[in-house]
């Protein structure tokens, strides 16, 4: 997040603080997508990406997470700090991590200029949108923040219908019965049939690994509420927990995430 810098002669305080943050990103934006081959490089056979190319560029960092209470309940942010800048991240991806410091490698495959009002204040950021992330280390959690900045899933591209209205919204799909509900009829149940409960919040495939108590790694592609709801279920109902390291959730009996624990008090 930045500071507005001093005004341009002839543009207000937020329009010059628009054009810095314009050149800045575009600078940025280079170490993505370089220049174009030339007929001379390719004459040569040099073989360099074009304009068209979309590259990452893989760096170290530090990623800062925190949790934010909304009207769609608990999100995550995440502030990353590395050597070629400084950028907010808000891809789902984060919605499974704990608040805290996580240390590594990130790539990242697009830097672009944001811009949201809360608070009645405008607030310009650069965003940076990560192809992946490799922790190394994580430092503790913080306290949970409340309406810092508004909730990802209710941004929307220009042009779309603004979202309802917090008592008009509707999950992607019915919301999942309590955990009891999958067990309560265990006995009736043929052998490995997978409860509708699971199935109708995961999917076949995904039902099928949770019932049969195997490791599993959501899609964070998918909708972001539901994405979610499958971590709330995860982590509050099925007794799984999330290891950060491969971004995959463990069964808490399991010895991976046994290891993980014990690594993590080691650690402290």
């Amino acid at each position: 997040m930045l500071a507005a810098p001093a005004s341009t002669p002839g543009f207000s305080p937020l329009q010059s603080h628009a054009r810095r943050l314009d050149h800045l990103s575009r600078g940025v934006v280079d170490l993505l997508h370089p220049p174009g081959l030339s007929p001379g490089a390719a004459a040569s056979g040099i073989s360099l990406p074009t304009m068209e190319a979309i590259m990452t560029v893989t760096v170290n960092g530090t990623l800062t997470i925190k949790i934010i209470n909304g009207r769609n309940g608990d999100f995550a942010v995440g502030d990353l700090s590395t050597s070629i800048g400084q950028f907010s991240v808000k891809d789902a991806v984060l919605e499974q991590f704990a608040a805290g410091t996580y240390t590594g490698q990130f790539v990242i495959e697009e830097i672009y200029p944001w811009s949201y009002s809360t608070r009645g204040r405008s607030v310009i950021e650069v965003r940076a949108r990560l192809a992946d992330l490799l922790i190394d280390d994580e430092g503790d959690a913080k306290e949970l923040e409340r309406d810092a900045e508004p909730d990802p899933a209710d941004e929307r591209p220009l042009g779309m219908a603004p979202a309802p209205a917090p008592d008009l919204v509707q999950p992607a799909d019915p919301m999942p019965t309590p955990a009891s509900a999958d067990v309560a009829d265990e006995a009736d149940r043929p052998d490995g049939e997978v409860p509708p409960a699971l199935i109708n919040v995961f999917g076949d495939e995904l039902a099928g690994m949770i019932a049969g108590r195997h490791p599993v790694k959501l899609d964070s592609t998918a909708d972001r509420l539901r994405f979610r709801a499958q971590r709330d279920r995860l982590k509050a109902e099925l007794d799984y927990g999330f290891v950060p390291d491969d971004q995959t959730w463990y069964p808490k009996e399991s010895e991976t995430y046994l290891s993980y624990l014990e690594r993590r008090g080691s650690s402290r």
